[in-house]
């Protein structure tokens, strides 16, 4: 791809990319679950435990936040069921973190109405 090309794209998509996450995106977690106050970034814990259990240090560095400010964030999924800590199996040192069935059930609720959201906002659009 020629370079002014790849320029362009990667120009527009930095601005498009907060319109899409704000616009399109749009969850209010609180509203499927009642037992914590949910945000945006616990969806995104949850979603990125979904298909595996990884270390507080490898969900910090996805999310690109501090370590300490991620275990504060595990700790209050941790106190609201929606995830569990278990040992590593290769290094005991680590803690590996795994999304629970309460867990999931919340996940699964938050992607259904994400889904409806997208699907409401897209309908108006022609072919």
């Amino acid at each position: 791809m020629e370079n002014k090309s790849l320029d362009k794209i990667v120009e527009n998509l930095l601005y498009i990319l907060p319109i899409i996450r704000k616009k399109l995106l749009k969850i209010d977690p609180s509203d499927i679950s009642q037992d914590i106050h949910l945000s945006r970034v616990h969806v995104g814990i949850m979603g990125c435990l979904h298909h595996e259990m990884l270390p507080i240090s490898e969900i910090a560095n996805k999310f690109l936040i501090s370590k300490p400010q991620m275990t504060l964030l595990i700790n209050q999924l941790v106190n609201a069921a929606m995830v569990e800590r278990q040992p590593n199996k290769r290094d005991r040192r680590i803690t590996d973190i795994t999304l629970t069935k309460k867990g999931q059930s919340v996940l699964h609720e938050c992607e259904k109405k994400l889904k409806n959201n997208l699907k409401e906002m897209l309908v108006d659009l022609s072919e």
